[in-house]
């Protein structure tokens, strides 16, 4: 008979360590031969059959497969880990591009309110200006009049100092429109390159996202290979464990059966030679020899039926065991079935995750563009403004009163 198979396991990596090893290494040996197992001879009347090989295969075969359900779960529950891990990390950048999308929509929207407010009090300005240029002109009127009358001189120097003051107080005045203008150009031309350095970072964190999706696309696929891998070989291991066990149940039918053919033919040999020795020594009666050969019958016969039953109940414990086998490559199967599907799960949700995330960015960019529209419209305003300010100096330095 051969020794049980051994089976040697190694202890799964620790789950703290940088990069978790998701799957040890497991190692099932042949079965051993016993030297000169193959060439002992059999005694056909005095050694006994043992019946304790079977139940040491079957004990051999619940601990290799126990061994083998712990370290599958042991490594779901070190790949559930890390894809959790993966998930907060994911979270925390989302919440992170929120937050900057929402800070990024309050700029624009104080840029907005402002530009509007800076257009109504240009606009307020301009108004002011045309009055004041309306009451210029009503003075150089008023300055003409005064001097075709020749009797009003006085009071036009006093009118035309009035007008210097006033257009020197809004020369001051323009210079500091223009000052808050340059200062509010310059907070404008500040705020757009903020939003074009968060553009960039989010074009960045978007860049090294999809470079860790890629990288872990690249590690599931690795690990979902190694695992079907894995599983394979288990079950290539098991389909050939019930193929040995097979071959070990043929071997063990076909020595019960040549032990029985032996120990048959021993004991009518044995009882042919009592029979010719009573029949050659005449020494016991015909009633004691037809009672000894009748006992001998029996006992043949009780053999006979004991070996029978014997081999039915082994062939049962065999069928048991095959049927176990065949159960628990089943739940292997089950357990590999249930992996990859969840596997499937996780990595469709991180796909949808990127597909909000680029939506997001989407829209930042279209924000982005609105708010570049609506500088350049605030801008060809402000230089439009500024041709009919210096419009309106080119008209007052061209009036009467001024060269006078």
């Amino acid at each position: 008979m051969s020794q049980a198979s051994s089976q040697t396991v190694q202890p799964v990596s620790s789950v703290g360590s940088p990069e978790p090893r998701l799957f040890g290494a497991a190692r099932i040996d042949a079965p051993h031969v016993v030297a000169g197992a193959g060439s002992q001879s059999v005694d056909t009347a005095d050694v006994p059959i043992s019946g304790n090989a079977a139940p040491r295969e079957e004990e051999a075969v619940d601990e290799n497969e126990a061994a083998l359900a712990r370290q599958l779960r042991v490594q779901a529950r070190q790949l559930a880990e890390h894809l959790r891990a993966k998930q907060e990390h994911l979270d925390r950048r989302e919440s992170l591009l929120n937050s900057q999308t929402a800070q990024l929509e309050k700029d624009s929207r104080a840029a907005r309110i402002w530009i509007s407010e800076t257009e109504a009090e240009l606009q307020a300005r301009a108004a002011r200006l045309t009055e004041r240029e309306e009451e210029m002109k009503r003075c150089l009127a008023r300055l003409a009049k005064a001097e075709k009358s020749h009797g009003q001189h006085e009071e036009q120097q006093k009118a035309l100092a009035d007008a210097m003051e006033r257009l020197a107080v809004e020369q001051a005045a323009r210079r500091e429109e223009k000052q808050r203008l340059l200062e509010s150009e310059n907070e404008w031309r500040e705020a757009r390159h903020q939003v074009e350095r968060l553009h960039e970072a989010l074009r960045k964190d978007r860049l090294e996202f999809d470079e860790r999706c890629r990288r872990d696309q690249r590690q599931r696929t690795v690990e979902q290979r190694r695992a079907a891998a894995e599983l394979e070989k288990k079950r290539r291991e098991l389909t050939l464990r019930g193929e040995q066990l097979d071959q070990r149940e043929a071997a063990l039918l076909q020595m019960r059966e040549e032990v029985r053919r032996m120990h048959r033919s021993a004991i009518e040999l044995r009882l042919a030679a009592e029979e010719i020795w009573a029949q050659l020594a005449g020494a016991a009666p015909p009633a004691f020899l037809t009672q000894s050969l009748g006992t001998l019958r029996r006992r043949l016969a009780e053999d006979y039926r004991d070996a029978n039953a014997d081999l039915a109940d082994r062939k049962q414990e065999l069928i048991a065991l095959r049927a176990d086998l065949r159960r628990r490559h089943k739940q292997l199967a089950d357990e590999k079935a249930r992996l990859e599907q969840w596997l499937s799960r996780q990595e469709n949700d991180i796909e949808q995750r990127a597909a909000r995330l680029v939506a997001r960015e989407k829209e930042l960019d279209a924000q982005q563009d609105d708010a570049r529209r609506r500088a350049e419209d605030w801008e060809m305003d402000r230089l439009a403004y500024q041709e009919e300010i210096r419009r309106l100096r080119r008209g007052r330095e061209t009036s009467p009163a001024h060269r006078q």
